[in-house]
């Protein structure tokens, strides 16, 4: 038991290191001609492939009020250097709603990113076409998409794991009658799922073991697959445990 136990733990370890986000360009293998077209482009156009897309929602996005609100969104994000050009405005057909791009310095994945788009959010867009009456503003793209999606699997990712542990919990419970057969199959199992996310983190992360498959790793971890992976693994684990 202790020895097993061991094993599980120190497996488990490097999913303390867990880093997630929506698969991008960085994930793939350095030497691939697309990539190294990709980096040249993206160093000749910072941001430019992978840019923060901020949508402004308006009765009219025409209205000089709006054109104003915009440009000054425009001028503002330039000046922070946290952006950079070229930068564009599309107007759909109904002329409710607009679109602007901002490419953001880094890679669309890194910090520098990361806090280029902290800095539209909190710094530019209030002060500029936030003001504007009538107006709802939004930021997506795929720097947005990834910390967004992270964020809310911070927030709901506990919630699902406290239930499925605590149902599967009392489902073993009504099974076996049993307080330590319950407690002890329901740890074992968070162990074993945690171990899974350990070797994860080695694997594709790190690349241990990789090399065999000329795949060096990755930075992240696809910003789907823990929660995925926990609810799967544990499902088969509790099966196992009701069959046995």
């Amino acid at each position: 038991m202790l020895a097993a136990g061991g094993v599980l733990v120190a497996l488990a370890l490097p999913a303390l290191g867990l880093h997630t986000a929506l698969p991008g360009a960085t994930d793939l293998r350095v030497g691939l001609p697309v990539l190294q077209t990709y980096n040249r482009i993206q160093e000749a156009f910072p941001g430019g492939p992978t840019p923060a897309l901020v949508v402004v929602e308006a009765s009219n996005v025409g209205a000089p009020v709006v054109r104003d609100g915009i440009a000054a969104l425009q001028q503002r994000a330039m000046a922070t250097g946290e952006m950079t050009e070229p930068t564009y405005v599309r107007v759909n057909p109904n002329g409710t709603m607009a679109m602007v791009a901002f490419p953001l310095v880094g890679n669309g994945e890194n910090a520098a990113s990361a806090h280029a788009l902290s800095v539209l959010r909190t710094e530019v867009i209030p002060t500029t076409i936030g003001k504007v009456a009538g107006t709802r503003v939004n930021v997506t793209g795929m720097t947005a998409g990834s910390r967004d999606f992270n964020s809310a699997l911070k927030q709901r990712a506990p919630l699902v794991f406290g239930f499925v542990l605590a149902l599967a919990f009392v489902l073993l419970l009504v099974a076996f009658r049993s307080l330590v057969i319950a407690a002890k199959t329901t740890v074992l199992n968070l162990m074993s799922v945690a171990a899974a996310y350990g070797v994860l983190v080695l694997v594709f992360q790190h690349g241990w073991g990789t090399s065999l498959l000329d795949y060096p790793g990755t930075n992240s971890i696809a910003a789907w697959l823990p929660l995925f992976l926990f609810v799967l693994l544990f499902g088969l684990s509790m099966g196992v445990a009701l069959l046995e």
